[in-house]
């Protein structure tokens, strides 16, 4: 069975990160697997100057694997990886959450937060499912000021960033009413 796929799209500061991380918590309680799959404008560092893994790659090794019994599997690659690419290794989980990748064809719940721009720009895509919010009347207005809660099927929702109850309750409908 193929995972329910669900991005969170936003700017920087939006508050994406802390979202997610207590989303997983909340779907991990009900017995639900999530893989993340984030992207990264600013580039990837997860390897330490002078441990073997660093010093394979900076040899030029164009793949680099490391398996561990105690916190699982990390692969280094110089080639980047498609958003189709990664979600090709989805199998096994339920949810696969994807953070950033704001102009993928996905559905997707953004994050308005109030001081930070791109209001118009989330809310112009197509895929919104829900909009997520540090404030309610900021969201709707610019959702009425974009005139875009109205060209949707539905009502869009809007859910405060720290309900996790009632964004994670969603996901876990929406993935429940997937094809």
């Amino acid at each position: 069975m193929k995972p329910f796929i669900i991005g969170i799209a936003g700017y920087s500061g939006s508050g994406k990160t802390t979202l997610i991380e207590k989303m997983i918590a909340y779907l991990d309680e009900k017995n639900l697997k999530v893989m993340v799959i984030k992207h990264d404008v600013h580039g990837i560092n997860i390897d330490s100057m002078g441990k073997d893994t660093y010093r394979f790659s900076s040899a030029g090794a164009e793949r680099v694997m490391i398996s561990s019994d105690i916190n699982g599997f990390v692969e280094i690659s110089r080639k980047m990886k498609t958003l189709e690419e990664m979600l090709q290794d989805a199998s096994g989980v339920d949810i696969v959450i994807i953070e950033g990748y704001k102009k993928a064809d996905i559905p997707k719940m953004v994050m308005l937060t109030e001081g930070i721009a791109g209001a118009e720009e989330l809310l112009a895509d197509k895929n919104v499912r829900a909009v997520i919010t540090n404030n309610i009347k900021y969201a709707s207005d610019m959702m009425v000021k974009y005139e875009l809660s109205e060209t949707r099927e539905n009502k869009t929702p809007v859910f405060l960033r720290d309900d996790i109850h009632a964004i994670t309750s969603f996901v876990i409908n929406e993935y429940r009413n997937k094809e």
